[in-house]
C-alpha cells in the first residue's frame, strides 16, 4: 500500500528532476545569457553553418549619388569591440553566384547580393561638408560593411529579437538635429525595413573622420552628444544604458570580441529631415522640398514617441484653451526672446485661456511633452528649440517666429539678406499641425502684436467650429 509519504515524495523527486532537466535546457537553448554588450544580453556561438545576407532599397543606379540614398537591412551583421569594424561572411552561395556573375556586365546591380555595392551613409547627410577642408567631405560619412569569406570561430550573438542599428550623427548636440537628423531618420529607417516592434540596439559609430558640426568635433561636443541622447533616447522606447559610441562599447566577458545580430539596418543620408538640403537658411537654393508626402509619417512618429513613454496620443479635453509661449528657446540674440508683451496681450485678449510663458530647457523632457501634447497654440522663434512643437496634439497651431534678413549661404558664408525659414520643410509637412510664419522683426511692435492676436483669434474659431 502506498502511503501519503511516499506519494509525497515521488512528487518531490519528479519536481526536482524536472526542474534540473529545465534549467539544462535553458542553458541549452541558450535562455541564459554569457555576457553582456552595453547592458544587453550575449549569446556565445560556434562558427557552424554561420553566413550573412543584406537586402538594400533606394538605389538610383547612379554610382557616384547611389550610396546616399541606399538603407539596407543586414543578416548576421558583425561587430568587432577590438578594432571597431564591421563586417558580412559570405555564403556559399554567394561565392557560386560572384563566379557566375562575370558574365553580366559591369552595370550589372542587385539590391540582395554580397558583394554589391552596399556603401550607404551611415549618417544624415550636412550640405556644409561640401569643401575640401579638414572638417569638410561629404564623402566621409560613406560607409559599409567588411566582406569576409569565412566565419568567425567564436562569437557573441545578441537576442534574436534585437535590431543592430549602427549609424552617425549629424549634429546631436542640437536637439533638433538630434531629433530630425537623427532618432527621426532611425525611425523611418526602421519602419522601411519592418522593425519598429523589435528591441533596438543603437550603436553611434564614431569612428568616422572628423566633419563639421558632429559629436567628435571637440570634446564639450561629444559631452552635450552623450547628454541629450541619455536624455531623449526613451523617446524610441530605448534604454539610455544599452547605447555608446563604438569606441566606448563595454563587453563583458572581454573575449571573444565578435558582436554579430542576426538583425540589423543603416543607412540615414536621405532619410533625414532634409536630405541634401540645408535646413532653411537659404530657401531660394534649396532645392527641391524631401519630405512632401511624409505627412503621414511625421505624425506616426510623433505618436510613437509618446506611446513609449506612455502618454495619452489625444488630448483629453477637459483643459483650457491653452497657449505655449516658448521663450529663450535660441542662443542667438536676435532668437532670443522673453515674450513678455505678448503674453501680457494675450492674457488679456483670452482672460479664459491658458496662457503660459515657458522655458522648455528648465524642464524635463517628460514635463515638455505632458504639457505640449495637451496644447492648443505654440508660438516660438524657429530653430532647433522649436523641437518640442512635434508633439502637439493634432489640429494644433504652431506660430514660428523667424529672421527677415537671416539667411545664410554655407557655399560662401555670406549673409544672403533673405529670410531664414528654419525647418520649414519638415514643418510645412506635418499635416497634423497648422503652421504659421510672422517675422521676427516687428513680434513687439503694436501691429506685430495685433497681428499675433488675431491670428490666434483665428485658431481658436477654427478649434472650436473643428475645421
Amino acid at each position: 500500500m502506498i502511503t501519503i509519504v511516499a506519494i509525497l515524495q515521488a512528487i518531490n523527486v519528479l519536481l526536482v528532476v524536472q526542474s534540473s532537466s529545465g534549467l539544462q535546457n535553458q542553458k541549452t537553448d541558450s535562455k541564459y545569457p554569457d555576457g553582456t554588450f552595453n547592458n544587453v544580453p550575449i549569446y556565445l556561438r560556434k562558427s557552424a553553418d554561420f553566413h550573412s545576407s543584406a537586402h538594400c532599397i533606394g538605389e538610383t543606379h547612379n554610382p557616384d549619388t547611389a550610396w546616399m540614398y541606399r538603407s539596407c537591412h543586414f543578416k548576421n551583421l558583425c561587430f568587432d569591440t577590438s578594432t571597431k569594424d564591421f563586417f558580412l561572411v559570405k555564403g556559399p552561395t554567394e561565392k557560386d553566384f560572384q563566379q557566375r556573375r562575370k558574365h553580366y556586365p559591369p552595370s550589372f546591380i542587385s539590391t540582395s547580393t554580397i558583394p554589391n555595392d552596399l556603401t550607404l551613409a551611415l549618417g544624415g547627410i550636412n550640405p556644409r561638408w561640401n569643401g575640401t577642408d579638414f572638417n569638410q567631405g561629404i564623402h566621409k560619412v560613406k560607409w559599409s560593411p567588411k566582406i569576409v569569406d569565412a566565419p568567425p570561430k567564436d562569437y557573441y550573438m545578441l537576442p534574436d529579437n534585437a535590431v543592430f542599428v549602427p549609424f552617425h550623427s549629424l549634429a546631436a548636440h542640437n536637439v533638433g538635429h538630434l531629433l530630425w537628423d537623427d532618432l527621426y531618420a532611425i525611425y523611418l529607417l526602421l519602419s522601411d525595413f519592418g522593425f519598429l516592434a523589435s528591441e533596438k540596439v543603437l550603436l553611434r559609430v564614431d569612428t568616422l573622420p572628423l566633419l563639421y558640426g558632429t559629436c567628435e568635433m571637440r570634446r564639450k561636443k561629444a559631452q552635450r552628444c552623450a547628454q541629450n541622447y541619455e536624455k531623449f533616447l526613451p523617446l524610441m522606447g530605448i534604454d539610455p544604458s544599452t547605447f555608446s559610441t563604438a569606441k566606448h562599447a563595454k563587453q563583458s566577458p572581454a573575449s571573444p570580441t565578435i558582436i554579430c545580430a542576426k538583425t540589423a539596418v543603416a543607412g540615414l543620408g536621405m532619410l533625414s529631415d532634409h536630405g541634401l538640403k540645408d535646413h532653411g537658411w537659404n530657401p531660394t537654393v534649396d532645392g527641391p522640398v524631401q519630405n512632401v508626402g511624409r505627412g503621414s509619417m511625421l505624425y506616426q512618429f510623433r505618436n510613437f514617441m509618446l506611446h513609449n513613454l506612455g502618454f495619452p496620443l489625444i488630448p483629453s479635453g477637459n483643459n483650457p484653451f491653452r497657449i505655449l509661449l516658448s521663450a529663450h528657446s535660441s542662443g542667438e540674440p536676435e532668437r532670443d526672446l522673453d515674450f513678455q508683451a505678448q503674453h501680457q496681450r494675450l492674457h488679456s485678449a483670452f482672460p479664459s485661456a491658458d496662457v503660459q510663458i515657458v522655458e522648455f530647457a528648465q524642464m524635463s523632457l517628460m514635463d515638455q511633452i505632458s504639457l505640449t501634447s495637451q496644447s492648443n497654440v505654440f508660438v516660438s522663434t524657429c530653430g532647433g528649440g522649436a523641437m518640442t512643437a512635434t508633439f502637439l496634439p493634432r489640429g494644433a497651431s504652431l506660430i514660428l517666429l523667424y529672421s527677415e534678413q537671416g539667411g545664410f549661404d554655407f557655399a560662401s558664408f555670406n549673409l544672403t539678406g533673405g529670410p531664414a525659414y528654419l525647418d520649414s520643410d519638415l514643418f510645412n509637412n506635418a499635416g497634423y499641425l497648422q503652421v504659421h510664419w510672422i517675422p521676427i522683426g516687428t513680434i513687439n511692435t503694436v501691429h506685430g502684436l495685433d497681428s499675433l492676436e488675431y491670428l490666434i483669434r483665428h485658431e481658436m474659431d477654427v478649434a472650436a467650429n473643428g475645421i
